[in-house]
């Protein structure tokens, strides 16, 4: 898996995502703007998910990591 850390938020005012913020903007009467703003908060909580994850991954392994040196060193 990879550093989620590095990972920046996609502009969701950009042409790519034009498809998606019509078919929202249509279903939900919201602005372009809003459906983009929503976009990204959405992107936010996924990605600090992400995050927290991969945190207590990497604290995992270096737990590990040091509870094998000791023993080694023992």
């Amino acid at each position: 898996m990879a550093d989620p850390n590095l990972e920046i938020r996609p502009d969701f005012t950009s042409e790519p995502y034009d498809g998606i913020r019509h078919v929202m903007a249509d279903a939900t009467g919201e602005t372009h703007q809003q459906v983009a703003e929503c976009l990204a908060e959405a992107w936010d909580i996924e990605h600090n998910t992400c995050i927290d994850a991969w945190n207590h991954q990497q604290e995992e392994e270096r737990q590990v990591e040091e509870r094998k040196q000791q023993e080694e060193r023992n």
